[in-house]
């Protein structure tokens, strides 16, 4: 764990992660829907009795990471690789849409880790109709690193985050949202790359649905970052943002959303202050009974007051475009092809274009499920010239891709699941020395009790 932001807006990335993207706005869509939902109780109808019960899981699974790239003229290999194992035990009082009162202790053991961690969630609606509903989430955790293996950096970390959310109903239609979420971190030594920090997150949301898998959403959030050890990496944001989501007949739907944030760094520090724009349109439209047109696309904007060498406006944008054939109600094939683009006027380097073509599947059962999806294509950057002296050689070459995603579960009997999650991206460069290689594995094995 990095103290985030330590060093302001990153690098542009070389490597896309359109995988990430998806999972990461699919979680957000489905934590999103489940509130709405929820059922509510028939009129007059007596609450549910309250119970308790006892839950827990234990597993064993295998982690790693490896990453291949040149440095001068020799091949350099980084990797961390460990079994770990997990045991994870709840007891709840009860039910997880109305009120309840959640306490969970855990554990993780790897080769070179240990972590152990507890919380608790708690829940209430408010009145006789449950329109108001408060809820607290406390989560604290404590993890050891040791320096053998392959952690060259050991450490004990205390993390410590807390929720409180608040939500009423306006009307049939309406509802407001009230969401402060702290997170503290705290570590034994403090170094360039690890600082203590807090942040803080409060936000005000509205919301007015249109039906099960149609709402609109817009809301503010104010952002603290606070680093005892350095105030020239301390700031505060503004950033307003709204959300449309809208589902109709026939494998028709429409997903936006809208993020602008205003970021302040102290006017006597080294960073500078800026605006970022985030924004993602996705959209489906029925071409034929079992066949479908899907687009995404993703932008990002970066604007900041004093841009230098390193922080500088740049715009990056990334369209994807498949036909999907849906092969029933379980499993989806598409193909089809992506764009990207980043644009900046302050470096030549980092201008890029690429394209590549997409072959997404998924699937979906009741004991199995997965999400595959592979990307081969071409990524030009606009200062690279193969013929050029040496010292006019751009920072980076032209490069062949290849972008493998893998994301999968396995429910092998009662109680009994396998998760499997696997990237892969190896970059060929025109210039040889460039030549790189990610890899990223994950997987699991656990029993549910």
């Amino acid at each position: 764990m990095r103290c985030p932001e330590a060093g302001g807006r990153p690098l542009p990335a070389r490597r896309a992660a359109p995988f990430a993207s998806r999972l990461v706005a699919a979680i957000a869509a489905v934590a999103a829907v489940g509130p709405m939902a929820a059922s509510r109780p028939a009129s007059g109808a007596p609450p549910p009795r309250a119970h308790s019960d006892w839950s827990g899981r234990v597993g064993v699974g295998y982690d790693a990471f490896e990453e291949r790239y040149s440095i001068v003229d020799g091949d350099t290999l980084d990797r961390v690789d460990e079994w770990r194992t997990r045991l994870r035990l709840a007891w709840m009082r009860g039910d997880d849409l109305r009120d309840h009162v959640r306490i969970e202790g855990r554990t993780f053991l790897g080769q070179n880790d240990l972590e152990a961690g507890v919380r608790l969630r708690a829940a209430r609606r408010l009145g006789r109709s449950g329109a108001r509903r408060l809820a607290l989430q406390v989560d604290a955790s404590r993890r050891h690193i040791e320096s053998t293996g392959d952690f060259q950096f050991p450490n004990t970390i205390t993390r410590v985050v807390g929720i409180v959310s608040a939500r009423s109903r306006l009307g049939s239609a309406w509802r407001m949202e009230v969401v402060d979420r702290l997170e503290r971190v705290d570590y034994a030594r403090r170094t360039e790359f690890d600082a203590d920090y807090a942040r803080n997150r409060a936000t005000l949301r509205l919301v007015r649905e249109g039906g099960l898998a149609t709402w609109y959403g817009a809301g503010v959030s104010l952002v603290t970052m606070n680093v005892p050890d350095s105030t020239e990496i301390a700031w505060t944001a503004i950033e307003p943002a709204v959300d449309v989501h809208l589902a109709g007949d026939g494998r028709r739907r429409l997903d936006a959303a809208l993020t602008l944030s205003r970021r302040r760094y102290p006017d006597d520090g080294t960073r500078s202050s800026f605006w970022s724009l985030l924004t993602t349109i996705a959209g489906e439209w029925p071409l034929a009974d079992r066949v479908s047109l899907s687009l995404e696309d993703h932008v990002e904007a970066w604007r900041y007051d004093t841009s230098d060498a390193v922080y500088f406006d740049y715009t990056e944008n990334r369209v994807t475009a498949l036909a999907r054939l849906h092969a029933g109600d379980l499993t989806t094939v598409g193909a089809g092809a992506a764009w990207a683009a980043l644009r900046t006027d302050a470096s030549s380097d980092d201008r890029y274009t690429e394209i590549g073509a997409v072959v997404r599947i998924d699937h979906a059962s009741r004991r199995f499920w997965f999400a595959f999806e592979y990307e081969p294509g071409r990524r030009r950057y606009d200062a690279w010239d193969p013929n050029a002296s040496l010292d006019a050689l751009s920072v980076y070459s032209d490069y062949a891709y290849r972008r493998l995603s893998l994301i999968g579960a396995w429910h092998l009997a009662p109680h009994v699941d396998f998760n499997v999650f696997l990237d892969w991206q190896p970059e060929d460069h025109e210039r040889e020395g460039d030549d790189a290689t990610a890899t990223l594995f994950a997987s699991s094995l656990s029993w549910g009790f």
